[in-house]
């Protein structure tokens, strides 16, 4: 069987776990889908290694966008949605999420990949030390820097962060909610982390495609820097197991939710640091 006999089923079975995993934990699948494309768009695209990066996050934050709004609608329909957080963090987080693929299609690769490995890192052992940790019903919301900050701000600089690194959000925006409103439940975090992925995914890839795109010896299979044949790829199973993902937020205990968040992304910082630096 040829490379694209066996890419493509690849693809294909990683858009059935992203879609999951984006309407179980709000993340997109942005961290499951970078590290997946670094590894198989060169063996069918010839994308230069400088650059390989960038096309990842990009086809990742496309590929994202019909999953995670089967999702947000999935849990608009249960009531899980907090429209206030929505409506908050999501605008600005779009407009972050535009100067974040603007920066990322300006630096090398090399930094895309350090960027997206160290914030999958961070916030995976946050997020599994978190699981173990329950926080008394009268003790107050966490005084933060960031959670003295406005909100519209934070969804910003969430949009900035997260383009950057080609991923939803949600790894920022559901620890910000959750210290914002110890009484919010998981679920509910993670459905205002879709919406507000939805938006930089969105605002993000169309940035990447429009935006300027770094010179290389091979661009076919690309429009700007998605490659829209994975991203299809990836998209449409995704869209179809968002719902599934959704169910089952509503039925696994939120100490399950939080381990299994914070898993995907360890997992995810250390494929992209093995591809990129090994």
């Amino acid at each position: 069987m040829d490379s694209m006999g066996w890419i493509y089923p690849l693809l294909i079975l990683t858009g059935m776990l992203s879609g999951f995993l984006s309407g179980l934990l709000g993340v997109g699948g942005g961290f499951l889908m970078v590290p997946v494309f670094i590894v198989l768009l060169p063996l069918r695209f010839r994308i230069d290694i400088a650059v390989l990066p960038q096309v990842a996050v990009a086809t990742a934050l496309a590929a994202t966008i019909p999953a995670t709004a089967s999702a947000v609608i999935a849990q608009y329909r249960r009531g899980a949605l907090p429209i206030g957080w929505a409506v908050r963090l999501a605008p600005t987080a779009g407009a972050g999420a535009a100067i974040g693929a603007i920066i990322a299609g300006r630096i090398h690769g090399v930094w895309v990949a350090a960027i997206f490995s160290a914030y999958a890192a961070y916030f995976g052992l946050r997020m599994i030390r978190g699981a173990g940790m329950q926080v008394p019903p009268d003790d107050p919301p966490i005084h933060t820097l960031a959670t003295r900050m406005p909100a519209r701000l934070i969804g910003g600089l969430i949009g900035l962060f997260s383009a950057t690194a080609g991923v939803g959000g949600a790894s920022l925006t559901v620890p910000y909610v959750l210290a914002q409103h110890d009484r919010l439940e998981m679920r509910n975090a993670i459905a205002v982390g879709s919406a507000v992925g939805l938006a930089i995914s969105l605002i993000g890839a169309l940035t990447f495609v429009l935006g300027p795109v770094p010179a290389m010896d091979d661009s076919r299979g690309l429009v700007g820097l998605v490659c829209w044949t994975a991203a299809i790829a990836v998209a449409l199973p995704a869209t179809l197991l968002a719902p599934t993902g959704v169910s089952a937020a509503h039925r696994w205990p939120t100490r399950k939710l939080k381990r299994a968040f914070g898993l995907v992304m360890l997992s995810a910082s250390l494929v992209t640091l093995w591809k990129v630096f090994c």
